[in-house]
């Protein structure tokens, strides 16, 4: 071949053993000595031991949310949410400047709300939080703002269940709408579309695409990665991990949403197997390859 080469493919999906992660070292593997020593070690590492964002290193995630429940009525709203946190770190809360929380907790505990980029943030230390809040408002407003990095929802509004909420993407939660029948099936679409890149190492990027209707939810998509293939880069519209099982968590709501996932193979690849989900999936994968000649013939 002189030439670059793309051929599209399109892949049975065919038995494989499940993505192995790497994991850090256990405490019972460092010497008795020094164990005491292991929160002095790790005390100033800080954001770096938190999972970074599309393969770069400046950008951390040190919390991972639980869903947001709201009770609202014409006096106010109440919220609760759970926080998994890595590292300290500020997570958002509900409201604006004109719709600020009060008398919020952390664990049962009062807490400090402070003001970053006009919107409400409170610092959380490390570990499984529960953080619970009030708005006052003399009247039910039209719009609330809620943190953009939540995924899931769960409304109610003068004791009455919001099955669909609808959140535009700015983050705005329109309380004054009404659901339609068209929204009243729980539905996800599952498009997949990968390319391998035949270089050094040999890359695999696999681009999910999402078409979701219904509720608010969290689903365990995959495992996405073919076996001998480790994670590099991952791009997310929606709040989304990669378990340490090669499947993708993501809380999902209503709309349109890619997820792109790149991998690169630990070792010469001679052949590659699209791995057999054990979460939701498709049928089919379409594939294209990208070869270089330069560097060896396919």
């Amino acid at each position: 071949m002189g030439h670059l080469l793309a051929l599209a493919l399109l892949v049975a999906l065919l038995p494989l053993a499940a993505l192995a992660q790497p994991q850090p070292p256990a405490a019972a593997s460092v010497p008795e000595p020094l164990r005491p020593w292991i929160p002095w070690v790790l005390g100033d590492v800080g954001p770096e031991a938190c999972p970074f964002r599309h393969g770069d290193a400046s950008v951390r995630h040190c919390a991972w949310p639980g869903p947001l429940t709201l009770d609202l009525d014409a006096d106010g709203a109440r919220f609760e949410q759970t926080w998994w946190v890595d590292q300290a770190t500020a997570i958002g809360l509900p409201g604006e400047p004109r719709q600020w929380p009060v008398s919020v907790t952390v664990d049962g505990k009062s807490w400090p709300v402070v003001a970053r980029d006009e919107r409400p943030v409170a610092a959380l230390p490390p570990g499984e939080r529960r953080v619970a809040g009030t708005i006052r408002w003399a009247a039910l407003p039209d719009v609330l703002r809620v943190p953009p990095g939540t995924g899931i929802l769960r409304v109610t509004v003068a004791g009455k269940e919001v099955p669909f909420p609808h959140r535009d993407a700015e983050g705005r939660l329109w309380l004054q709408q009404s659901g339609g029948a068209a929204e009243a099936m729980d539905r996800l679409d599952v498009q997949v579309h990968r390319r391998a890149d035949d270089d050094i190492p040999f890359l695999l990027e696999t681009r999910v695409e999402l078409q979701v209707s219904g509720r608010n939810r969290e689903v365990l998509l995959g495992p996405v990665l073919p076996a001998g293939f480790v994670a590099q880069q991952f791009a997310h519209s929606l709040p989304a991990r990669l378990e340490p099982d090669g499947r993708l968590r993501v809380q999902i709501r209503a709309g349109g949403f890619s997820l792109v996932l790149v991998g690169r193979a630990d070792a010469p690849v001679a052949t590659i197997t699209a791995p057999m989900p054990t979460g939701l999936w498709t049928e089919e994968e379409i594939w294209v390859l990208q070869a270089h000649p330069d560097l060896r013939q396919v």
